[in-house]
C-alpha cells in the first residue's frame, strides 16, 4: 500500500512540475500562445508516458505481491497436509508402544505398559530390568513375553522413522527445525530408552540426536 501511495505522489508531483515550470518565469500568457500550444504537445508526448510507465511498474508489482502470496498460500497447505501425517505418526507411535496390551509388575504392586516404562524418567536407572533387549534371545517360560516386547520395541523405531522422514519434509518448507526441536523435545526420552535398548536404527539415531 505504501508503494502506490507514493507511486501516485511522485506521478502527480512530476505532472504538476512539468505543467507549472515554463510558465513561472512568463508575467504575460497572454502573449505566449504560440509557446503554450507547443508546450501543450510536448505534455502530452510526455506526461503520457511517464503514467504508463508508472502504470507498468505497478502492474509489475501487483504480480510480485500476487506471486509471493500464491508461495505462502502452497506452503501453508503442504504444511497442513504434513501436519495431518504427522499427527498419524504420533497415533500409530502411542498405538504400537501399547500393543498386545503387555504390562510388567514394578515392586510386586506397580503395573506399567510398555509405553509408561519408557516415558516415566524415574526408571532412569531400572528400565532395562523391565524391558526385552533386541538383543535378549527369545526362549523359557517368558519366550511369548519377549518376542513381543521387542516386536513392541522395534515398531516404534520404524514408527519415529517415518516420524522423522515427515519432519525432514516440513522442515524444509521452513527456515528453522521447527518440527524437529518440537518432536526431539517430545520424544527424547523414550529415543534415548529404545538407543539404550539397542533398538534405535542409525538412520533414526543420526536424526533426532544431530546437533
Amino acid at each position: 500500500m505504501k508503494f502506490y501511495k507514493f507511486l501516485i505522489g511522485f506521478g502527480l508531483i512530476t505532472a504538476l512540475l512539468l505543467i507549472i515550470l515554463p510558465f513561472l518565469g512568463l508575467p504575460i500568457l497572454s502573449t505566449n500562445t504560440k509557446f503554450i500550444a507547443s508546450y501543450g504537445a510536448y505534455l502530452s508526448g510526455t506526461i503520457a508516458p511517464l503514467i504508463s510507465a508508472l502504470a507498468f511498474v505497478a502492474l509489475l508489482k501487483t504480480l510480485s505481491v500476487q506471486q509471493e502470496q500464491l508461495k505462502q498460500s502452497s506452503l501453508e497447505s503442504q504444511r497442513n497436509s504434513l501436519q495431518v501425517v504427522l499427527n498419524k505418526w504420533e497415533e500409530n507411535i502411542d498405538e504400537g508402544l501399547n500393543r498386545h496390551n503387555i504390562s510388567v509388575t514394578f515392586n510386586d504392586e506397580y503395573q506399567y505398559k510398555y509405553r509408561d516404562l519408557l516415558l516415566l524418567e524415574f526408571f532412569t536407572s531400572t528400565y532395562k530390568d523391565y524391558l526385552p533387549l533386541k538383543t535378549d534371545k527369545c526362549e523359557g517360560k517368558n519366550q511369548w513375553l519377549s518376542v513381543k516386547g521387542q516386536e513392541i520395541m522395534g515398531l516404534a523405531d520404524l514408527n519415529l522413522l517415518r516420524l522423522a522422514a515427515t519432519v525432514k519434509r516440513y522442515d524444509k518448507l521452513c527456515i528453522e527445525n521447527t518440527m524437529h526441536n518440537y518432536y526431539f523435545a517430545k520424544y527424547n526420552v523414550p529415543i534415548d530408552r529404545l538407543d539404550k535398548l539397542g533398538y534405535l536404527n542409525q538412520e533414526n539415531l543420526d536424526f533426532w540426536k544431530k546437533a
